[in-house]
This record gives structure tokens, C-alpha cells and sequence, in this order.
């Protein structure tokens, strides 16, 4: 796919269609292929809507590696409280995800009821690029977590490069995750971060804390 505006935020784009769990919402671009090959997304722009639970942008749960990639970019229009939202979401074990030069923003979504997620590379996924890409999202209303990429590998995930921003976030610290890691290895460099808090907990990188977790 190359040089497109996909809409599915508008008033007959994706809804929640009765998921109660993440990933299990309607998707705006589902990729699904057998073969060990790359799909790639090159200058594509999607729209999701920011007040639908459980609504994925891009999912992969495809046998080789997709590629999101020369601007193109997931973004949540509007403004609105939900739950269970992903921008990419690699959910494969035999798979890859890779961003490169590509903004992810849910900085339009209030987590609520629920975490959101802007890049979320589970299944545990076999390996995964998150680079030289913007990734925002909004602070949520406690205890919902706005994580900005979710790592659950068996192998590795480089996450380098990126900005991280998290919009909203409060003056007493920020319980926003810009980079979490459940399992895998994680190799992180370069990335910059505004708004999550880095004491108390540490949130521009944390791993392995409990009851959190990447589906």
C-alpha cells in the first residue's frame, strides 16, 4: 500500500462491535498474509476514532514483517475517553513489526476504564523496529495507563530514535509509559521524551511491574 488516506474514524469508520478485549474491536487495516515476505505501508495515513474502545488502527498477525513506513502515520481524530485502543499492533509469534519514520498518535484519547496503547508488539511477537518515528499519547485517568510502546518478544525489539511525547501530563508526575517491556529484549537509544515522569517510578522506561501487562 502506498500513497493513501484511509478514514475509519468518520461517522461509518470502525467501532467497538461489542469487543470486550483489546485487539478484539473493529480494525482499520488488517494484515493477515502466510507468506515470509514484507508488507509495507509506505506515506499512508490513517484516521481512527478516539472514542471507541477496542479499535486497532494497523494489526499484524501475519507470518513475516510489516513495514509502516515514509511518513506514514496512525492518529486518533477527535477527542474522546476509551479503552483497549491500539495504534499498530503486532500480534504474531512468528512475525515482525517495523516503524520507521512514521508518527503514532493517540494524543487525542484519555485512557479510561482501560490502558491504550500506541505501538504494541506482542503474540510475544519474534522481533520488532520502533525508529526515528514520533509516538504520542494523552495521560490517562487513573489507574488506565497510556503506554507508548508495549513490548512482549521472544527475541528483540530496537526502539531508537523516537520522540516520545505525552500531552496532558500533570506537574506532579505523569503515570504515562513511554516505553514498557513485559518480556523480550529491548534495545533502547536516542530516544527523546516530554511529559513522563522519570522518578518514582521511572516511566520513560519501565519493565516487568505487576498487573501490567502487553496482551
Amino acid at each position: 500500500m502506498k500513497d493513501m488516506v484511509i478514514d475509519c474514524a468518520g461517522s461509518t469508520g470502525i467501532t467497538t462491535s461489542g469487543a470486550t478485549a483489546v485487539g478484539g474491536g473493529d480494525k482499520c487495516v488488517h494484515v493477515t498474509s502466510s507468506v515470509l515476505g514484507t508488507v509495507t505501508l509506505e506515506n499512508v495515513d490513517i484516521s481512527i476514532p478516539s472514542n471507541q474502545n477496542f479499535v486497532t488502527g494497523i494489526l499484524h498477525q501475519g507470518s513475516g514483517t510489516l513495514k509502516v513506513t515514509n511518513g506514514s502515520s496512525v492518529v486518533a481524530a477527535g477527542s474522546g475517553n476509551a479503552k483497549g485502543v491500539v495504534g499498530i499492533y503486532g500480534n504474531t509469534t512468528v512475525g515482525s513489526v517495523e516503524v520507521v519514520g512514521s508518527p503514532v498518535s493517540l494524543s487525542a484519547i484519555q485512557a479510561s476504564g482501560g490502558n491504550v496503547f500506541s505501538v504494541l508488539l506482542a503474540g510475544p511477537i519474534a522481533s520488532g523496529r520502533v525508529e526515528g518515528s514520533s509516538i504520542q499519547v494523552r495521560e490517562g485517568s487513573s489507574p488506565a495507563i497510556a503506554i507508548g510502546v508495549c513490548v512482549n518478544a521472544t527475541g528483540t525489539v530496537t526502539v531508537q530514535g523516537n520522540t516520545f511525547t505525552n500531552t496532558n501530563a500533570p506537574l506532579s508526575g505523569s503515570n504515562s509509559i513511554a516505553i514498557y517491556k513485559q518480556a523480550g529484549t529491548v534495545v533502547r537509544t536516542g530516544n527523546t521524551f516530554t511529559g513522563f515522569s522519570t522518578s518514582s517510578p521511572d516511566n520513560q522506561y519501565a519493565e516487568n511491574r505487576a498487573g501490567l501487562s502487553c496482551p
